[in-house]
């Protein structure tokens, strides 16, 4: 991940939205251009290895999905929004688990047999393995229950592996 840092704007950019005066962030992924952002950058923006950042990106897709679905108001339209926030995350978030995986057999096979970087990928997918498992969970959730509380439905799903 790249190290986020901000600074005051000595001259505008408009191309970031960013004047003169403003306090900005900065990072430099490895081997690539200067990134800046009038807002703090989300971890998908600043992660080096692709596969991470899909993983992140689709948490806070999870993430806005899931504040965006709060504040509407009918009940069955915000039941329907975190039921679809959640599938998606669910969805998207096999691809990364087989992406995982792929590296790891790759490395396998490249190197004969199973290395340091081939085990922490499998651990990895492991990880986001059991995040998809404990997210099935919400899939569905229980609203025919008089005590069931949407709000706290929602703040109890997981976020998810963090690495």
């Amino acid at each position: 991940m790249a190290r986020v840092r901000t600074s005051v704007a000595a001259k505008d950019y408009p191309a970031y939205g960013i004047k003169k005066g403003d306090t900005y962030w900065h990072w430099t992924p490895y081997r690539q251009k200067r990134r800046m952002s009038a807002t703090p950058p989300r971890p998908s923006q600043t992660e080096t290895n692709e596969t991470k950042a899909d993983l992140y990106g689709i948490q806070e897709e999870m993430s806005d999905s899931l504040a965006a679905a709060l504040k509407l108001e009918a009940f069955e339209d915000r039941l329907e929004a975190v039921k679809a926030a959640v599938e998606a995350a669910h969805e998207d978030s096999e691809g990364v688990y087989e992406a995982f995986n792929e590296k790891a057999d790759n490395i396998e096979d490249g190197f004969g047999h199973e290395t340091t970087q081939s085990e922490e990928l499998r651990e990895w997918a492991d990880e986001v393995e059991s995040w998809r498992d404990e997210l099935d969970d919400y899939k569905e959730p229980e609203s025919d229950d008089p005590d069931f509380d949407l709000e706290n439905f929602v703040a109890s799903i997981p976020d998810g592996p963090q690495f």
